[in-house]
């Protein structure tokens, strides 16, 4: 049987805010209602979703979809349930019990555990979001993310470089929005990958500094309505150094 670990927690408070489904999805903060955070990222979509829903066609789209929101949502709350001390094997089933059983080595890991699920926004630039973990690994505080694929991420092809840039951009928000609330300075992020069709997992660890200018272009390009050049955004030279600082295993 496989062991579990017992988190330490630190005695960090968070106030918790009401949120209005929709789209946006909105929080109602002391500061504002803010959209969320990824509902601003979503000015870099460039219609490939839509593309690959007609390419298959649009019942199998669905299928894939919904399996890969159930899985996803299903090794969200394992993984949130197991920092927080509260995991009991036998609620864990199917896929997703397989992909907690990949990651759970990279949350093992996580020396000490500030906060889970909580709310977390920007006063400056005007979004808001739940992170899944605040947590310190090696002395260093980081922003932790739980992410569930259906392959790998491939940081050699511009598909996995321009996923992986967008989950940096959202870990840097909440960078900023854990400093502007709390003073806490998280100086790194922390992906970590439950891989569907390979039953792998990865871990992709990165300064949350580098991607400051990127999450600014996103917030002003969200809030004026003028869009992003996507073609500069995500340029080659400009993705491949940006890829340079994450480090993966």
């Amino acid at each position: 049987m496989i062991k579990f670990k017992n988190f330490k927690w630190a005695n960090e408070v968070f106030d918790e805010i009401e949120t209005i489904e929709g789209t946006p999805r909105v929080y109602l903060t002391p500061d504002g209602n803010f959209p969320s955070m990824t509902s601003i990222l979503k000015v870099l979509d460039d219609g490939g979703i839509e593309a690959w829903r007609q390419r298959i066609g649009v019942e199998e789209a669905d299928k894939i979809t919904n399996a890969a929101g159930d899985r996803g949502n299903a090794l969200h709350d394992y993984n949130e349930k197991y920092l927080q001390n509260k995991l009991d094997r036998k609620e864990m089933t199917g896929e997703a019990r397989t992909l907690f059983n990949r990651v759970k080595q990279y949350l093992d890991e996580i020396d000490l555990v500030v906060a889970t699920e909580v709310p977390l926004w920007s006063k400056e630039l005007q979004y808001a979001g739940r992170v899944d973990c605040l947590g310190v690994k090696h002395d260093k505080m980081m922003v932790i993310d739980h992410k569930n694929s259906r392959r790998p991420i491939n940081l050699s092809h511009e598909f996995g470089m321009k996923k992986a840039l967008k989950y940096c951009i959202q870990t840097t928000g909440y960078k900023k929005a854990l400093l502007e609330m709390t003073g806490l300075d998280a100086t790194h992020g922390c992906l970590i990958v439950g891989n569907h069709l390979t039953s792998t997992s990865n871990r992709f660890i990165f300064p949350l500094d580098v991607f400051q200018d990127e999450l600014k272009i996103v917030a002003e390009a969200y809030h004026t309505g003028k869009g992003v050049d996507r073609s500069a955004f995500f340029c080659n030279n400009k993705l491949e150094n940006l890829m340079k600082y994450i480090e993966v295993d």
